[in-house]
C-alpha cells in the first residue's frame, strides 16, 4: 500500500520542512541558554531526560504548528490513522528487525573499510553505567518510546512527504535519510544511520502509516538497547 493521497502531496513543503528543523534546534538553544541562566546543572541522566522532552515538545510543537494551524490540516496527513495503527504493529516490528540488521552491518562495514573504531554515544554510556533500574527503565523510556516518536513524526510524517511530492521517492528516501543522520558527522555513525533513515522511509512509502515507522524505530532502539544490556554482565 502506497502512502495515501493527503501524504503524498502535503500542504506544507521541504523549505518549510527544513525551517521547522531550525526552529527545533533554535529552541533547543534557547532551552539550555535559559537552564545556564538559572544555574541549573543536571548530571548525566538528568541532563540527557530533560534534552529528550524538550527536543521531543519541540518537534511535535512546531509540526503541529505547521500541519494543524497554518495549513488547517490533519493527524492523517502525517500518517497518523489511529484506525491502522494495530493493523501494522507485525509489519513494524519485522521492519525494526530488518533495519537493525542493515544498521549493524553497514556499521561493521564502514568500519572495516575505513578502519576506524567508534566510542559509544553519551546514551548508550548512561545505559551501561546506570545500576539505578528505575533510571534504566526511563532510559528505556525514552530511547524506546519518546525519542523514535519525535523523530519519525518529523523525519518521516512530516520531512519524508514534502521532499518526495517535489523530488519523487529515490530522492526524498535519500534525502530524509542524509538530514536524519547528519547530526552525526562521522562516518561511523553516519551512514549506518542514514541507511537506517532510508528503511524507516521505504516502510512508511509502502504503508502510508506512521506507526510502522515509529514501532520499526522503537523496536531498532529496543534491540540495541537490550544488546548494551547483555554486554554489560560480560
Amino acid at each position: 500500500m502506497d502512502l495515501q493521497k493527503e501524504n503524498k502531496n502535503p500542504p506544507w513543503n521541504w523549505k518549510e520542512a527544513l525551517l521547522a528543523l531550525v526552529m527545533v534546534y533554535l529552541i533547543n538553544i534557547v532551552a539550555s541558554l535559559i537552564i545556564g541562566f538559572l544555574n541549573i546543572s543536571p548530571s548525566g541522566f538528568g541532563g540527557f531526560t530533560l534534552a529528550s522532552l524538550v527536543q521531543t515538545a519541540a518537534i511535535v510543537g512546531v509540526v503541529y504548528y505547521y500541519v494543524v494551524y497554518k495549513h488547517h490540516s490533519s493527524e492523517e496527513a502525517l500518517g497518523l490513522d489511529s484506525e491502522k495503527a494495530g493493523r501494522y504493529l507485525v509489519t513494524g516490528i519485522g521492519g525494526g528487525i530488518a533495519v537493525f540488521l542493515a544498521v549493524i552491518a553497514s556499521s561493521l562495514l564502514v568500519q572495516r573499510i575505513f578502519s576506524v573504531t567508534g566510542e559509544l554515544q553519551p546514551f548508550a554510556q548512561l545505559v551501561v553505567q546506570t545500576e539505578n533500574f528505575p533510571q534504566l527503565l526511563l532510559l528505556f523510556f525514552l530511547g524506546v518510546v519518546l525519542v523514535p516518536f519525535g523523530e519519525e513524526l518529523y523525519f518521516r510524517g512530516f520531512l519524508y512527504p514534502a521532499l518526495r511530492s517535489s523530488l519523487g521517492v529515490p530522492l526524498a528516501i535519500l534525502g530524509s535519510a542524509l538530514v536524519f543522520g547528519f547530526p552525526h558527522l562521522d562516518l561511523l555513525r553516519l551512514i549506518p544511520l542514514a541507511i537506517g533513515g532510508a528503511g524507516l522511509a521505504w516502510l512508511y512509502e509502502k504503508t502510508g502509516s506512521l506507526y510502522v515507522s515509529f514501532v520499526a524505530h522503537g523496536f531498532w532502539n529496543l534491540v540495541m538497547l537490550g544488546l548494551l544490556i547483555i554486554s554489560r554482565y560480560k
